[in-house]
């Protein structure tokens, strides 16, 4: 039995959930239920992502081609094996926050306070950025994350190389 939650005398312990989940294929990044309280992520799109960041050239001498970082168990770069996994842990935190988003858009909505009213170009009547297409939303979100994880790789290598040598 799968059991999705914590619950007290059949009452959630929390209003809103969000649900890691590796449904594969993965059908998005992340998803906000309306109408219930709950939102899932899919970690397998993140490991991917992470995989590819993390790869190396195919020919290092011509740097031609590319090779995903793929593992194995237990890992022998730990170093590597650490940056994919903070990178699917920051890509699972960072969407979960954006779809608790969605259900403070709805509660906000909802109960006419304002609370996120332009999220994604969303639900609030208050909204006045219906010109903007939901791909482009898409589009910078993932370019961000790629940038935040490129930062974040980049600085834990440097991490790792002065480790090494100290």
């Amino acid at each position: 039995m799968t059991r999705l939650g914590t619950f007290t005398s059949s009452v959630p312990d929390q209003e809103y959930v969000a649900y890691v989940l590796g449904d594969s294929p993965w059908p998005t990044y992340g998803l906000t239920i309306r109408t219930t309280p709950s939102s899932k992520v899919y970690y397998f799109g993140f490991m991917e992502g992470a995989q590819v960041a993390l790869g190396q050239p195919s020919d290092p001498n011509t740097g031609a081609g590319w090779t995903n970082y793929s593992p194995n168990f237990p890992p022998q770069d730990t170093a590597r094996f650490v940056n994919m996994l903070r990178a699917v842990g920051k890509g699972i935190g960072n969407t979960a926050a954006h779809e608790m988003g969605h259900h403070l858009e709805d509660y906000g909505a909802v109960h006419s306070i304002g609370v996120f009213p332009n999220m994604d170009c969303g639900a609030s009547p208050d909204n006045k950025l219906t010109h903007v297409k939901p791909n482009a939303v898409w589009t910078g979100v993932l370019i961000e994350t790629g940038i935040a994880f490129l930062l974040e790789w980049g600085y834990a290598r440097r991490l790792s190389s002065s480790a090494c040598n100290s």
